[in-house]
């Protein structure tokens, strides 16, 4: 399994823990509808590039920097009723935001419009499609191409639990999903790899979790 389809330890984090901010770029293309049912069908096709800074959210001051490698994600809408969902600029914009939530590489962030920087963009996407779209938007398909750029900001300070440094200064730090406790890296992978189960409060590691946390590389 390649590191990049593996689940980031800072995905899901609560509101207090970290900050999102998000920014995004599309393409939108109209197809004639050829299916016998006349249902139109959104495709949501693009990347995704997440990056996770380590320091106090709020705080001015840079802290360590880690990027991910890219991640492509395909899903398929199906609209039941097109003239409804395309009938205002409101209704397509709430239906993007709908399905970039289901989005499952995109669905781990905070996608509230608050964390959006230059442009909020299911509004954008919004405009691409409606424009041009006509009375019968049933008549077509609609292929939405999007690049998401989110940067975390993930509080991280106090100190690993294991070795008693600082989790601030060094961008090996990580949380275990679930319980959330906080160490380096290097420190509770080999203790993952005897135990299976959390240094702090003993939670078991499922196995898919346990094989994210100890195949991961950099």
């Amino acid at each position: 399994m390649a590191a990049s389809s593996l689940p980031s330890p800072f995905r899901n984090m609560p509101s207090r823990a970290a900050e999102c901010h998000i920014l995004g770029e599309a393409t939108v293309n109209r197809r004639v509808n050829r299916h016998e049912n006349k249902r139109c069908v959104v495709k949501l096709l693009g990347e995704l590039v997440a990056s996770y800074e380590l320091r106090q959210p709020g705080s001015e001051e840079g802290g360590c920097v880690r990027h991910e490698a890219p991640q492509d994600f395909y899903e398929v809408f199906p609209m039941r009723d097109a003239k409804a969902t395309f009938g205002s600029h409101q209704a397509c914009r709430d239906a993007v935001h709908k399905m970039l939530k289901e989005t499952p590489v995109v669905e781990g962030f905070d996608l509230a419009r608050g964390n959006w920087g230059k442009q909020f963009l299911p509004d954008d996407v919004a405009e691409h499609i409606l424009r041009g779209l006509g009375a019968q938007p049933d008549c077509y398909d609609i292929d939405i191409s999007l690049r998401i750029w989110v940067k975390v900001v993930e509080n991280m300070a106090g100190s690993c639990s294991i070795c008693l440094s600082d989790l601030m200064k060094d961008q090996d730090a990580m949380r275990l999903p679930g319980c959330l406790h906080a160490f380096h890296r290097s420190c509770v992978t080999p203790w993952l790899r005897r135990a299976k189960t959390c240094p702090m409060c003993r939670r078991d590691m499922p196995s898919h979790e346990l094989y994210g946390l100890t195949h991961y590389q950099k």
